[in-house]
């Protein structure tokens, strides 16, 4: 899986071409054809990316006559991986003021089970101290404050707080496709903030 789900033009460099010795798969196989690049070391098999047949490259490492030694030069990785620590958000004032937050979502590959961590767990799991293999993480905008429902001013659509944070979960169930099923209440967070709050009458003057 791509470190993150939207890439700018700039951030991307397509329709390169191997003859080989350069780049192989995840599984030691030497790759010649159409790749591309992106800014964060990043390489994917086909000339621009596409999310059902795009592999991951890595560095070439030419075969020697130990018939293992692929596999080692493969495993030189951290062996010892973080734990994964469950996270609640608190909404902060900063949080109402920029009218959204930004939470983070990881999922073992091979099981159901999804669960919200927060944004150092994420960069750890981009650094590969959670093992990459083994879960998917993501990240999302979720907005907290705006309308309730959809509406329309002159032919302008203004999306609700709802249909703003439905769609960020679209985007994101590309990478964990059971996301819906988990983030149920689209208005979890929400804050009115056009709320006034009334003077406490019992304090008020006689």
């Amino acid at each position: 899986m791509r470190q993150k789900i939207y890439y700018t033009a700039d951030e991307i460099v397509e329709d390169l071409h191997t003859t080989g010795s350069q780049w192989m798969t995840e599984d030691g196989i030497e790759y010649k054809g159409v790749y591309h690049e992106y800014i964060t070391g990043e390489v994917y098999t086909q000339s621009t990316w596409k999310p059902t047949a795009s592999k991951k490259l890595i560095t070439f490492i030419k075969p020697e006559n130990n018939k293992n030694s692929i596999y080692k030069s493969l495993n030189k990785i951290q062996t010892k991986y973080n734990v994964i620590q469950p996270y609640r958000v608190s909404i902060t004032s900063e949080f109402i003021k920029q009218g959204y937050v930004t939470r983070y979502f990881i999922k073992k590959n091979n099981e159901s089970l999804i669960m919200e961590i927060d944004e150092t767990q994420y960069k750890d799991w981009q650094q590969k101290k959670i093992d990459p293999v083994i879960y998917t993480a993501i990240q999302l905008t979720w907005t907290i404050t705006g309308n309730l429902k959809d509406t329309r001013k002159g032919s302008v659509f203004i999306p609700s707080v709802a249909t703003k944070n439905k769609k960020q979960i679209t985007i994101a169930e590309k990478q964990i496709k059971t996301l819906s099923s988990y983030l149920t209440n689209l208005n979890e967070f929400f804050v009115d903030v056009d709320l006034v709050v009334p003077k406490d009458i019992n304090n008020s003057a006689i």
